[in-house]
């Protein structure tokens, strides 16, 4: 069934990216991925950890364009205290 709300579709969106961003997190911070050397040079990935890096980086953009699209729909609030 397609969606035809504005507003619900956008609803859908956001939660489909932030659910997709919080597994892309958990996928980082399981891969362990260095981020620094003790000589300065970039640290080895491994293919696991460049995917981690990449999926984190990949749901992050698609967080970003559901939240500009929950905005546009106008279903933000403002935050309450603690964040």
């Amino acid at each position: 069934m397609e969606r035809t709300d504005p507003r619900e579709s956008a609803r859908h969106d956001y939660a489909a990216a932030l659910a997709r961003l919080r597994s892309a997190r958990q996928r980082f911070v399981d891969a362990h991925v260095p981020m620094e050397t003790a000589d300065g040079w970039p640290p080895f990935w491994t293919n696991d950890q460049h995917e981690a890096v990449v999926g984190y980086m990949n749901a992050w953009q698609f967080f970003v364009r559901a939240r500009t699209g929950a905005a546009a729909a106008g279903i933000t609030r403002a935050a309450g205290p603690g964040g």
